[in-house]
């Protein structure tokens, strides 16, 4: 709340009652679907993206500027919005696993080493799948080339994104769908 804009701040009192604000922050996970479209009505793109990597990968400090660059360049077409509101409806699951993942694996690509290391526990990725979605990356032409490959097509994920991964010897069970 303390990096909310006063204009986003304003708008937030107006549309949602202060202590359930306060009570929205401590666990976003209660908002009902009505709060999530007011508040994400009221936050400009910035705070959106902010909120959204915060959540989905733990983000807790600043990114160096070639990973926030990287970032907004990715996420230039991707509906941010979309994907966090379809997070508290049930019936778009399907739509909100599938965002999520895309922008999961849109974020790392972006995480320089430090960052990887910072925020990608091993658990869920080998150190060296760095490079190798760096490889997927570069090969396709960039993180907005990675975010269009990324995005749902009718037979699920792309053709070109699977084979490019494969080529780079990254596993496509990351990929939703792959």
């Amino acid at each position: 709340m303390s990096q909310v804009l006063v204009e986003e701040l304003t708008c937030l009192m107006e549309k949602v009652e202060f202590s359930r604000l306060i009570e929205l922050q401590q666990d976003s996970s209660l908002a009902t679907p009505d709060e999530t479209e007011k508040i994400i009505g009221c936050l400009g793109d910035e705070t959106v993206l902010r909120a959204f990597l915060t959540e989905l990968i733990g983000l807790t400090g600043p990114l160096s500027g070639d990973t926030s660059n990287c970032l907004r360049a990715g996420f230039r077409e991707f509906d941010v919005r979309a994907v966090m509101h379809a997070r508290q409806v049930s019936e778009d699951q399907p739509a909100a696993r599938s965002g999520s993942a895309s922008a999961f694996i849109l974020t790392l690509s972006c995480l320089n080493q430090e960052e990887w290391e910072l925020y990608i526990p091993h658990m869920i990725m080998n150190p060296d799948d760095r490079e190798k979605l760096q490889c997927v990356v570069e090969t396709l032409g960039g993180p907005e080339e990675l975010a269009a490959a990324l995005q749902p097509n009718d037979g699920g994920v792309s053709e070109r994104l699977l084979n490019t991964a494969t080529e780079c010897e990254m596993e496509t069970r990351i990929f939703a769908g792959g």
